[in-house]
This record gives structure tokens, C-alpha cells and sequence, in this order.
């Protein structure tokens, strides 16, 4: 759930490890695909334990699996959750995830669909952007979509 209110739904393989009740702040990365982009969002925020970093994927070609990395930063993010772009694919809509392990430094990720993503946007913006948003985990119990029983 987000600070404006919304609830917003999430794809992972495990449940983001957040302590309930926990308000995390969020930080939009302007490319996820830039290594530039992700220094300057590491050297900017305050606690990488508190922050949830976001960015769109498939916009100009970024996807998670093209990430760029944060070598060159002093700390790496710790959540990563990133938001599909408008797509007809069924693999780019709920499926691009990559494998746990997958980053340097070993953050959490998980992406939500696009309309989610939409929502994160919005809000974001309209309430002031990073300090201002929040992202709030009620509870680490999670649902189960009926989809992903099918085989």
C-alpha cells in the first residue's frame, strides 16, 4: 500500500523480506538500465535500508535483465522494484523478473504490471516525490494469484 492509499500488487517468487507496518521511501530511478542513473540515485539517498528504489522497464530496450550496475557506488540498493511499460506480451507483463542472486550486492526485487506502475508514478508525484511517497507492507502474508497454479 502506498501513502496516498492505493494498494498495489506485486510478482515475486518470495515476499519482499520488509518488517510489517514498516514505511519504506521510495526513489525513482530515471533509467535502470544506466549505471550513471544508479550512482546518482545511490549517492543521493539517505538510507538504502528504508529505500525502495523503482524504475519502468521496456522503455528503449531496458529490460531487467540489461540493468545497469552500481559498482561505482558507496552502497547498493537493497529493494528494487521495478514497472513493466505498456506491452502485449504476456512474458514482458509478468515475467521479467530476474533470478534471486541475480544483482551485485544481492537486493530484493520483485516488478509490478503496468498499471501498478502507472499508479506509482502518479503518486509519487503528487505527493512531492522521494521522502514525500512512502510504501507501507502491512502484513508478509501474500496471495497467491490463481493464474500462477496453472500449469
Amino acid at each position: 500500500m502506498d501513502s496516498t492509499g492505493a494498494a498495489l500488487k506485486y510478482a515475486s517468487v518470495f515476499p519482499l523480506n520488509i518488517p510489517d507496518g514498516t514505511e519504506m521511501d521510495v526513489f525513482m530511478v530515471e533509467d535502470g538500465c544506466s549505471s550513471n542513473a544508479w550512482e546518482t540515485a545511490l549517492s543521493t539517498v539517505k538510507d538504502v535500508n528504508t529505500t525502495i528504489f523503482t524504475f519502468p522497464v521496456l522503455i528503449n530496450g531496458c529490460t531487467t535483465s540489461y540493468i545497469g550496475n552500481w559498482n561505482g557506488a558507496a552502497q547498493a540498493p537493497k529493494y528494487i522494484i521495478a514497472y513493466n511499460s505498456q506491452t502485449d506480451s504476456v512474458y514482458d507483463q509478468c515475467y521479467n523478473v530476474p533470478k534471486q542472486g541475480y544483482f551485485p550486492g544481492g537486493p530484493q526485487f520483485t516488478n509490478v504490471a503496468y498499471e501498478d506502475g502507472l499508479k506509482i508514478e502518479a503518486n509519487f508525484a503528487a505527493a512531492g516525490g522521494y521522502l514525500s511517497y512512502k510504501l507501507k507492507f502491512p502484513s508478509k502474508l501474500f496471495m497467491q494469484s490463481h493464474a500462477s497454479l496453472m500449469f
